[in-house]
């Protein structure tokens, strides 16, 4: 999870920090990253690729311009149509307003409210949180010392590797990449995962049929690969069970 502040009082960027840290901590959360900023601009040149993972803290009153944080928030919905933005003011009046720059908006905060502040905030952080831990079911990652991979799970038709050969590659919807390690990586990441063939591993959710006269896996656009002999039957059945 990325989270971006955009707050240029210190003393309230300094607490917005506190108070996330101590619901990362209380929640066990890993890999949350944070970033703070004074100014919209600087902030705009440095937000985090666009991603379901991302949420932003924005005031609305920037650098005495009442609706700086508006501004920005309308910059990152246009490059970031995912991403969570939440808005943290003292400024309980602007909440029509944030209406009007047609943002989506999952929440408004208002920083005066004590009680509320941390549970607000908990609340926000963990709605993007369900997402993060939903979306990892249908992203396919791989991270190694030659390689750095997310693809969506639905886009891949099987990895192929060439006998004496350490170059995976990747057929995808439209796509085709390669990389070098092994299928001894990706065959245990998910049982949709199957091995068809010494050297192929097909994704399950994309098969749509066995050709049997000539040993094939079909796939949409008319994409096929080899499937061994022995493991037709045993395909077959994990075909027929997953349609029934």
């Amino acid at each position: 999870m990325n989270i971006v502040i955009l707050e240029d009082n210190l003393l309230q960027q300094q607490r917005m920090v506190r108070v996330i840290n101590e619901i990362v901590a209380e929640r066990k959360w890993e890999q949350v990253h944070i970033q703070t900023f004074s100014n919209g601009t600087r902030l705009l040149n440095s937000f985090p690729l666009a991603s379901p993972q991302n949420i932003y803290f924005l005031d609305i009153q920037v650098q005495n311009n009442d609706r700086g944080g508006l501004e920005v928030a309308k910059k990152i919905r246009a490059a970031d149509a995912y991403a969570a933005i939440v808005f943290v003011t003292t400024h309980s009046e602007f909440l029509k307003t944030t209406f009007e720059y047609k943002v989506s908006a999952l929440d408004f905060i208002a920083k005066e409210d004590e009680d509320k502040f941390k549970q607000e905030i908990a609340v926000c952080l963990s709605h993007v949180k369900k997402q993060e831990l939903a979306d990892s079911k249908e992203v396919f990652h791989l991270e190694s010392r030659y390689a750095d991979i997310t693809l969506p799970f639905a886009s891949i038709y099987y990895f192929e590797v060439e006998p004496g050969s350490h170059r995976v590659t990747i057929r995808a919807h439209k796509r085709r990449l390669e990389f070098y390690g092994s299928l001894r990586e990706i065959e245990g990441q998910d049982e949709r995962f199957y091995r068809v063939h010494r050297g192929i591993i097909v994704n399950l959710q994309n098969v749509r049929g066995i050709d049997k006269s000539n040993n094939l896996v079909l796939f949409d656009e008319g994409v096929s690969c080899a499937i061994s002999r022995r493991k037709v039957r045993s395909l077959s059945k994990i075909l027929a069970k997953c349609h029934e």
